[in-house]
């Protein structure tokens, strides 16, 4: 999410490049650029320094003010169109509230123990977690209860100046040092080839390490595999490429675009889609990271829950206000056209 901070400094660098091609005044937001804009400030909030968190989101800006938006609220939900009762229900989820009926049906979903879908015998829910530390304990557990050795594959960095180690870190989400073993549950990093559903967030299960080039073969289970048996494909080596502020390279990473996936954060579960996913909801310390987190499955019967209180259902005030605002000026532009 864009922080306030952010998207200030990028309408000053757009002025300012525009003002150099003396195409623009100085009034004009962005140097008179168009701009068209979505995203979802219920979800996750941006990461701030604990100094900017009272004006930590984009429509706080003042930038945002100048750009004069004419906001459309989008309303149908396309990830859970085949159950509209979850559909309803996280749509009260995410403004923040929970009454009784959202609470039963929550509690519906609790287990203490997830019993594994026959239907795919080999991949299991992924596990979302509110904290990164959670879900790479956990990924490193489920990896060590699998028999046999595990390959290391270390990437291959390019890049000079002080700290571009942990630039690429930062901006790279393939990992520098990846262990996996034949059985172990993984996630596409990048899209692959769309049209057999190899894309980011897709998982499969590790059927062979091949010995001549040590590359994994992954069967990969989506809504576009064949049937339960999945899509097998071997994974290659990937490059990821950081840019400067003139477009050169500073910087690469090859590696597989492969991660453990068992468990995951919920921050990095941002865009994905699971069919099946179990929740730790009992440490969420941000609004909105509930509702992304229970807004990932298609359908209320591929959610569990292994804890939950309804005082994790949290939605930041500012944000509630903003939405609140936006709804009255659309009603009022509604009732001006009848």
């Amino acid at each position: 999410m864009l922080s306030s901070r952010l998207f200030t400094r990028l309408e000053l660098i757009a002025t300012e490049c525009r003002r150099s091609m003396n195409k623009i005044s100085e009034q004009k937001a962005f140097g008179g650029i168009q701009l068209v804009i979505f995203g979802d400030f219920f979800q996750l909030p941006p990461v701030v320094h604990p100094s900017e968190s009272h004006n930590k989101f984009a429509f706080q800006s003042s930038s945002w003010a100048k750009c004069r938006f004419r906001v459309i609220e989008l309303t149908h939900s396309w990830r859970q169109s085949n159950d509209p009762k979850l559909a309803h229900l996280l749509s009260v989820i995410r403004e923040g509230q929970c009454p009784q009926w959202a609470v039963e049906r929550l509690r519906s979903r609790l287990v203490s123990e997830l019993v594994n879908d026959q239907n795919k015998p080999k991949i299991i829910a992924t596990r979302l977690c509110t904290h990164r530390a959670d879900a790479d304990a956990w990924n490193q557990r489920k990896l060590s209860e699998l028999p046999g050795s595990f390959k290391v594959y270390r990437s291959q960095d390019k890049g000079v100046g002080k700290g571009i180690s942990t630039t690429i870190d930062s901006s790279c989400p393939a990992p520098s040092v990846l262990n996996l073993k034949v059985g172990a549950q993984v996630m596409l990093l990048r899209n692959l080839d769309t049209s057999r559903g190899l894309v980011n967030g897709a998982r499969g299960v590790i059927e062979k390490i091949n010995n001549d080039n040590g590359l994994p073969e992954v069967r990969f289970y989506s809504a576009k595999a064949s049937g339960s048996t999945g899509i097998l494909h071997v994974v290659q080596m990937e490059k990821w490429t950081i840019r400067g502020v003139d477009a050169e390279e500073i910087a690469s990473r090859r590696q597989l675009p492969l991660t453990l996936a068992w468990a995951i954060s919920i921050h990095k579960s941002q865009g994905i889609t699971l069919e099946y996913a179990e929740l730790a909801l009992s440490k969420v310390f941000e609004c909105g990271q509930a509702y992304v987190a229970l807004s990932r499955c298609r359908n209320l019967n591929g959610l569990y829950l292994l804890d939950w209180r309804p005082e994790v259902i949290r939605a930041d005030p500012n944000v509630i206000k903003f939405y609140a605002k936006i709804r009255e000026t659309n009603n009022e532009i509604k009732n001006k056209i009848i």
